[in-house]
This record gives structure tokens, C-alpha cells and sequence, in this order.
């Protein structure tokens, strides 16, 4: 089997999926507790490192397959808020639809369903984002795959076997 690291070329090994869910635990927890802002604000400050907050905590950096160097800002952003961004289209058209079948006294039990449906799409979309690295042998969510990057494990530095020469076998 093929090793994914050496796929990509990475100076670290890739974040192994309980540390990419830890990540997202992390992040959702800090944004939770600073309603948002504070994970805004430091997240525009770490995307340019090719981190997140969450990352950033817990040793993990972002790397574009591409180029072999850690995510630029535009590719954090990219990654981190356009991506995210068009997969809730749907949740913000059906909310948005819903309410305003509510709020008119037109079609309230639509309305209802269509919210409903909205906040099922969105937890689905999410639930399939994050289960994403236990399919790839990359370790890749779906915002990995459309932004082209993959996460690592800065503490956990690639290693290289060099290949035998001959004295070292004829020795053993």
C-alpha cells in the first residue's frame, strides 16, 4: 500500500483522524464560547501560518498539495469560509424562504418544513464534512478536496529510511 505521505511529499506525517476530530472539537467549542468573534479575529490572524485556531492549539498546520508549502492566507480563506460558505446556500435559501412563508401568515406549515429541511441539510453537509477523513487515504474533508490541501501533525516529523548498502547486509 502506498504511503500517503510520501504521495504528497510532506515534511510531516498527516494529522491522524482522532486529532482532526479533536481539532474540530477545539474550534467548536472556542467559537461557541466567544460567540464567534474571538474565533474570527485570531483566525484572520493564523491563516496566514496555514493554521486555525483549532490547529494552532493543538500542533496541526494546513499544507496545499500543490505547492508542498504550509496553506497561504487566500487558500486559509478560501478553505475556511468560501468553501464553507457555498456548501450553506441551501440552508441560508430554505431558512430564508421559511421564514418568510412564517412570518407572512402565507404558508406557515411549509414554511415549518422548509426551515426543518434547511437545518437537516446543514447538519448532514456537516456531519459528511467532518466523517470525509475516515474515507481518503489523505485524511482530506471535503473542503480539503475542493481547496487542494491536507492537514499534518507538526509534531510528528516524516521520517525517511535510506536505503541499505550492501556492507550493512553483508553484515547482518
Amino acid at each position: 500500500m502506498e504511503d500517503d505521505n510520501e504521495k504528497v511529499d510532506l515534511p510531516f506525517e498527516l494529522a491522524s483522524p482522532q486529532h482532526r476530530l479533536g481539532g474540530y472539537a477545539v474550534s467548536s467549542a472556542f467559537s461557541f464560547v466567544t460567540l464567534g468573534i474571538g474565533w474570527i479575529i485570531w483566525s484572520l490572524v493564523v491563516w496566514g501560518q496555514g493554521q486555525t485556531p483549532a490547529h494552532q492549539i493543538l500542533k496541526m498546520r494546513v499544507y496545499s498539495i500543490k505547492s508542498r508549502q504550509r496553506a497561504s492566507w487566500g487558500r486559509m480563506f478560501l478553505r475556511n469560509a468560501l468553501i464553507p460558505f457555498f456548501f450553506s446556500l441551501p440552508l441560508l435559501i430554505y431558512v430564508g424562504l421559511g421564514f418568510w412563508l412564517v412570518s407572512g401568515d402565507r404558508h406557515k406549515t411549509l414554511g415549518i418544513i422548509l426551515i426543518i429541511v434547511g437545518y437537516i441539510y446543514e447538519l448532514a453537509i456537516n456531519l459528511l464534512d467532518s466523517l470525509w477523513i475516515f474515507r481518503k487515504k489523505k485524511r482530506q474533508r471535503l473542503v480539503d478536496l475542493f481547496a487542494n490541501t491536507v492537514v499534518v501533525n507538526e509534531l510528528a516529523p516524516r521520517t525517511v529510511k535510506e536505503p541499505e548498502t550492501d556492507s550493512e547486509s553483508s553484515v547482518k
